[in-house]
């Protein structure tokens, strides 16, 4: 018996070439590999999301496009993010000869359609400030997801959203409701300070046995109007978890271009931060 097509589809790994910005032409799995290479996976016309990177190079792109059997090729019919080395975009690669063999990976079947796509994903520590500009304007939603074991008692740090100039939107056009959990009381901020740390929190803890994880989630960030979201905060000490959400809007009409995660308080041993995206 036969298995599924679609059961191959999270293997697929291929061997691609390609000279400045033209099409990818497929040349088969790495070898020494058991990858399953596109002609098998995928019929010809169907569109998929893949990316490609260069064994030397540091440049990559997400592209989604269509594999042809007949010609082996893979179109670049729509760059959905890119990074050329030094900056993020949505342009097309020019692969040079120094970039190394080229390999694309082809999206797993959850994330072909139009899935959250990982734009960085960064080890953090100390007290400095992660920052990351560049959101693409066909993203509409935007997760920030932060992993943190502090160094010393209660420090705390805060996600804030960032505009075209490269600058944070201000404090004060933040609009929270935030809701610590039963025998607390939520309480509505009409005018927020960015110190305030609106979007996370505090990791009200001891440095030795606590550690805090924190979610935000911002929605139609390319709109004119008002942006929201909701943040997720989890917390420990040495025997008790603490949860807190917040429900926030955004008054800046300008869109979400980047993102700022900074440390007001004390130092973190060590963290994670994730940054996703999708349309």
């Amino acid at each position: 018996m036969t298995a599924p097509l679609g059961f191959f589809r999270d293997f697929v790994r291929e061997l691609v070439s390609a000279t400045g910005t033209a099409d990818y032409t497929t040349g088969g799995i790495p070898v020494g590999t058991h990858y399953v290479p596109l002609n098998l996976a995928y019929g010809s016309g169907v569109e998929i999301l893949y990316t490609v990177r260069g064994t030397t190079s540091a440049q990559w792109e997400i592209v989604r496009g269509t594999y042809t059997h007949g010609t082996l090729t893979l179109s670049r019919t729509t760059v959905v993010l890119s990074w050329n080395g030094s900056a993020l975009g949505t342009s097309k690669i020019s692969w040079a000869s120094g970039d190394g063999q080229l390999v694309a990976f082809v999206a797993p079947v959850a994330q072909q359609a139009n899935g959250w796509i990982t734009l960085d994903s960064a080890a953090i520590s100390g007290a400095a400030s992660y920052i990351l500009d560049g959101i693409p304007s066909w993203a509409n939603h935007l997760r920030v997801t932060l992993d943190v074991l502090p160094v010393n008692n209660n420090p705390l740090f805060e996600v804030i959203a960032r505009k075209s100039s490269g600058t944070d939107i201000a404090g004060s056009s933040y609009q929270v409701q935030r809701d610590y959990g039963s025998g607390s009381t939520a309480s509505a901020n009409t005018s927020l300070a960015a110190a305030s740390l609106p979007l996370a929190g505090g990791v009200q803890n001891s440095a030795t046995a606590g550690g805090g994880s924190h979610i935000v989630f911002f929605t139609h960030i390319q709109s004119a109007r008002y942006k929201r979201g909701v943040a997720f905060n989890i917390f420990n000490d040495a025997s008790v978890y603490y949860i807190s959400k917040a429900g926030f809007r955004i008054d800046d009409t300008a869109a979400i271009t980047g993102l700022k995660a900074r440390f007001d308080s004390g130092n973190i041993s060590e963290g994670r931060v994730l940054v996703e995206v999708c349309p």
